[in-house]
């Protein structure tokens, strides 16, 4: 029993992503001030994307990358939020999933710096990419600020 064991530790860490030889990918321009340490915003964050019902689908911490699964959007709802061209309809239209992708670094103080980007999307026979008017991100990210303000005071 226990060479089983020990033969599972192995391989569950034999197929264990390694990340190490991975290069960051760049941080997006438009990085907004956030007055709290890394560690404080990115668990508020973690934190704030499952009170909003947005699973994690990636989380890399020493990149920064927080990746949630799509998700299914009310289509009514989200058009205020972005727009898809429809080119069978000829119109444009909401989209009716979306993925968010949030990006924190420390500004090396005690600040971060973070960015939330919405991927929006329209299922057809084939996926149409959504351009998105941008409020639903500031939302969101006022909602982490605000989580964020809340644990430093």
């Amino acid at each position: 029993m226990r060479r089983l064991a020990v033969h599972l530790c192995l391989v569950a860490a034999a197929c264990t992503p390694n990340y190490s030889g991975m290069k960051a990918p760049p941080m997006p321009d438009g990085m907004v001030q956030v007055a709290a340490p890394e560690p404080v915003v990115w668990h508020t964050t973690v934190q704030v994307l499952a009170k909003n019902d947005l699973p994690i689908e990636d989380l890399r911490r020493q990149f920064g990358w927080i990746e949630t699964q799509v998700r299914p959007v009310d289509q009514a709802a989200a058009s205020a939020w972005a727009d898809c061209n429809d080119p069978l309809q000829n119109a444009i239209i909401g989209p009716d999933r979306v993925a968010v992708l949030v990006r924190v670094k420390s500004d090396g103080s005690d600040n971060s710096k973070i960015h939330v980007e919405a991927e929006w999307s329209y299922s057809l026979d084939s996926e149409v990419t959504c351009q998105s008017k941008g409020i639903w991100e500031q939302t969101l990210l006022a909602k982490i600020r605000d989580a964020v303000a809340q644990k430093v005071d």
